[in-house]
């Protein structure tokens, strides 16, 4: 679940840095459960197959957990945490690193928690340090479990259920009786505190472990009922309700209420979502990247264009902070949705943040260099695993050459594309592109 936002900074600010913790948080979650799912298996304990009674007792024991924590003393509590990462960490990895090596990580992780919880939570460094250390413990649990669950029986069905009910507990503890923000004030910077989060200035953010651990076993369950496909649609179902908008939901919550003490539960979006995502989705896998999701894409990179630039052009080269890195970044993953195109979204994303349109310009191409190093660098070590003819090597060298050609032939255009120009242009043909698509589906519909 999503941390309570403080107010040192601007709401907009805020929500912005808990999307970026939380994507990273969820999108490194279940990716590495995932790619656990796929390479490695599990010596599940002898106590069957997991089936709706399971989800039931799981349920049980995930309600009654935090009236349990508001009770305990603090060592009790600690030594409960101990015991749990324990035995996850332990079934987890075994297989992985064998016996003795695990026995050695989990003694290191855990007691160096403890050690920083009760030492290094006076300064900045310490905080820092101490969510690192924790962020990897959290990340290797959840891991763990999630494979433990799917290999163990647990399907799709039994996930989508377990959310509802989940989601339904969620409102509960955080809207009604409002158990939840009192144990995440309570046990921030506590030993082992089962929170996936970093701090920036004074405010912590961050997600809850059982948050984490929903959307890896939504995201393997899907691979392991449909195969790829359904995976990529569980991801991005994921990043959109299980992220974005629990993330940013409280910017609508004060126009509403000017309370800033509501707690947004995750599940309230992402447990609905995923269950729909059960039911549909094979048709959804039929629908999604058609061109029908690309023609809408085009038309949203294009009114995003559009409403951004409007923006005043207050900021120029050196005043990039890391907050505007992080709306580029969370630009630059929204364009993996059909349609988005990724140097318009980046555009679209500098100019809300009042960058000049020349600057944002150079930031959108500046910032793609990673991306392409990075993707060139993941073909080429995949197009060496195959092996290659000769015949291929010859085509990819043609290619390199003549992009590097084109690149070199493009800079004047460069200078004059950078020098002021408004975004509507780009906007026009997004838009003119994808009513041509739009149109050219209704014909052939309608014959």
């Amino acid at each position: 679940m999503s941390n309570v936002h403080e107010f040192a900074i601007p709401l907009s600010q805020q929500s912005v840095i808990e999307f970026g913790v939380t994507l990273v948080a969820a999108v490194t979650v279940s990716t590495a459960a995932l790619y656990y799912f796929r390479r490695v298996r599990l010596e599940r304990p002898p106590v069957g197959t997991f089936n709706g009674r399971d989800i039931a007792i799981l349920l049980g024991l995930i309600v009654a957990l935090p009236f349990l924590y508001a009770v305990m003393p603090g060592w009790l509590l600690t030594c409960f945490l101990v015991v749990t990462f324990s035995a996850a960490l332990s079934i987890g990895y075994r297989p992985v690193f064998g016996a003795r090596r695990v026995w050695l990580g989990i003694g290191v992780l855990l007691g160096a928690n403890i050690w920083e919880s009760h030492t290094m939570m006076g300064s900045v460094v310490g905080w820092q340090v101490w969510w690192i250390e924790l962020d990897i413990l959290v990340l290797f649990a959840a891991v763990a479990v999630a494979n433990l669950y799917v290999q163990g029986g647990m399907r799709l069905q039994h996930v989508a259920w377990f959310g509802l009910a989940l989601a339904i507990y969620d409102v509960l503890s955080s809207l009604v009786i409002n158990v939840t923000a009192k144990l995440v004030e309570e046990f921030i910077g506590g030993p082992l505190d089962p929170t996936f989060g970093m701090r920036f200035n004074v405010n912590n953010y961050g997600i809850g472990i059982g948050d984490l651990l929903f959307y890896a076993l939504f995201v393997i369950a899907s691979y392991k009922a449909y195969g790829r496909v359904a995976a990529r649609v569980a991801l991005t179902v994921m990043v959109v309700f299980g992220a974005a908008v629990p993330s940013f939901f409280p910017l609508i919550v004060t126009l509403i209420d000017f309370r800033n003490d509501i707690l947004i539960p995750s599940q309230l979006f992402f447990a609905p979502a995923a269950f729909v995502g059960y039911r549909y989705e094979r048709q959804i896998e039929s629908r999604l990247g058609g061109p029908r999701a690309t023609a809408f894409g085009l038309l949203a990179g294009a009114a995003l264009m559009v409403i951004a630039d409007r923006r005043e052009q207050l900021r120029g080269r050196g005043e990039a902070t890391p907050i505007d890195g992080l709306a580029l970044g969370v630009a630059q993953a929204a364009a993996l949705a059909p349609g988005v195109s990724r140097n318009g979204v980046t555009l679209a994303a500098a100019r809300w943040r009042r960058f000049s349109r020349e600057q944002a310009n150079l930031l959108s191409r500046t910032i793609a260099l990673p991306i392409i190093v990075g993707a060139t660098g993941l073909k080429g070590v995949r197009l060496a695993k195959r092996g290659t003819t000769p015949e291929l090597r010859r085509t990819l060298a043609l290619g390199i050459g003549a992009s590097f050609a084109s690149t070199l032939a493009s800079q004047r255009l460069i200078g004059l594309v950078e020098r002021d120009r408004a975004l509507w242009p780009y906007a026009a043909y997004r838009a003119a592109f994808a009513g041509m698509v739009l149109a050219k589906l209704h014909r052939e519909t309608r014959s």
